[in-house]
């Protein structure tokens, strides 16, 4: 093991029956360094945009239709790598899974600094999304993995926090210093989250999936201190292993299985809600939103106003989602975003009537991207991260964020198309309907999962004893 093994203590010695949280903490922010990891990779985009179509970064041109591509390929490559990320795990590792991938993120990033041609350019892009996207399926799972329950919620926000973080400082970075040294210091984070990360434990439930009892009982008395007694949650997971393998299923047979399919759908649902918002357009195209909006402020200000409304909305939705509630944060999100956008659809609808009205908005921009980052964007991730049996959580977790992702990178691909077709105010309309749409889902067929154990989720869901 690379963490410091501890002794397991005389039973009678072990009177607590609460766990310490500090080492739970510590190994949930060395696990979302990837998120962040990824957060820089997304906002790569904005501060680059201008600087790669003037000429100034490369020694070659870059058309706007390529950098179009250089933009939207890193949603798919994240799509492309969760499937393969959702047997990865379970073969060798949550832990391995991701220290292994900081290799060819840091690859990704060289081929970005040093590119050759605008094919290499792409290919970087390609492979440092291919690697975020195993971060989102392999970094919510091993947090799931290692935390007590009662503060599962705000673990699991972590990976989004650390995501917006990321694409923040993309953004400030990118404003004071030329690109090349912005692909070089992003290029650092997936070395820094190998470095912490390297020290942190297994999960005692992967641990004792692959029969090591002693390291999984070390693990876990790691993850909640010297002084818990961890007979109980041991039995606990020791018990539920023993169902998991009695109930093994094959990838095949998981889709026969009532119980995942029943999860995928629900997840697909909330993911259909969270991408279809068009949050991933609004983001990318914001400084042309501002722009047509008459917003006389720098472009990387903009951006840097975006990135620091995420980051501050998302820590609120950190500290209240195990007490709230998962379905009651996301209903909020899902209808507030509806009504900013559809409300920001009629701005431009009415534009030359309201035109002096130019502080509105960026104001409802504002607000539909808080909204989103106080529900819609960590909230979905820490249900997806509950919603399926250990026996099917990789491959089902895998299957939910690839289509995740391929919605997200055909939104993004094509969402210039469709303003060009129907208008920016007929495109935020679409965007209010599919909140709404979002939201009735979420009433009828989410259940609420805080505080509930696998087994209870899966009863909810129809599971029989």
């Amino acid at each position: 093991m690379t963490f410091d093994p501890i002794s397991l203590p005389d039973r009678t010695a072990m009177k607590s029956n609460k766990s310490s949280t500090l080492t739970q903490f510590v190994a949930a922010a060395a696990a979302t360094l990837g998120a962040m990891a990824l957060g820089t990779v997304i906002g790569w985009s904005s501060p680059a945009q201008i600087p790669v179509l003037a000429g100034d970064v490369y020694g070659f041109s870059v058309s706007v239709t390529e950098f179009s591509w250089i933009s939207s390929v890193v949603p798919l490559g994240a799509a492309l790598s969760c499937l393969p990320t959702g047997f990865l795990v379970d073969w060798i590792g949550r832990k391995y899974t991701m220290l292994f991938i900081s290799i060819p993120f840091v690859i990704g990033w060289a081929f970005i600094v040093w590119p050759a041609a605008v094919g290499m350019l792409i290919a970087g892009r390609l492979i440092t999304g291919f690697c975020g996207g195993l971060f989102c399926v392999a970094s919510p799972m091993y947090i799931t993995e290692i935390c007590d329950i009662k503060i599962r919620g705000l673990l699991s926000s972590f990976f989004q926090l650390l995501l917006v973080i990321g694409i923040l400082i993309s953004y400030i970075i990118g404003a004071f210093v030329p690109i090349f040294w912005l692909s070089v210091i992003s290029g650092i984070i997936p070395i820094v989250f190998a470095v912490c990360f390297f020290w942190m434990p297994e999960t005692p439930q992967y641990l004792l999936r692959r029969g090591k009892d002693m390291e999984a009982a070390k693990a876990l008395q790691w993850f909640r201190g010297k002084q818990y007694d961890i007979k109980n949650e041991l039995d606990s997971m020791k018990e539920a292993g023993e169902d998991e393998r009695k109930n093994k299923i094959s990838f095949i047979a998981m889709f026969r299985n009532k119980i995942a399919i029943k999860g995928m759908l629900i997840m697909f649902g909330l993911f259909a809600m969270q991408q279809f918002s068009g949050i991933n357009a609004v983001l990318f195209y914001a400084n042309s939103i501002f722009s047509d909006a008459g917003s006389t402020l720098d472009t990387d200000i903009n951006s840097i106003i975006v990135g620091a409304v995420q980051v501050a909305a998302t820590i609120p939705a950190s500290l209240v989602v195990d007490r709230l509630g998962r379905k009651l944060l996301l209903l909020i999100s899902s209808i507030a975003m509806g009504v900013f956008i559809v409300i920001l659809g009629f701005y431009f609808f009415f534009q030359e009537e309201w035109s002096e009205q130019g502080w509105l908005p960026v104001t409802l921009l504002v607000l539909y991207i808080i909204f989103f980052s106080f529900g819609a964007g960590p909230v979905v991730w820490v249900v997806c991260s509950e919603m399926f049996a250990p026996q099917v959580k990789g491959p089902a977790s895998a299957i939910s964020a690839t289509f995740s992702w391929t919605l997200a990178f055909l939104v993004t691909l094509f969402y210039a198309d469709l303003v060009e077709a129907v208008q920016n105010y007929t495109t935020f309309w679409i965007f209010g309907g599919c909140c709404f749409l979002g939201a009735a889902f979420i009433l009828f067929f989410l259940p609420e999962t805080k505080g509930k154990t696998n087994q209870q989720i899966l009863k909810e869901l129809g599971a029989k004893d």
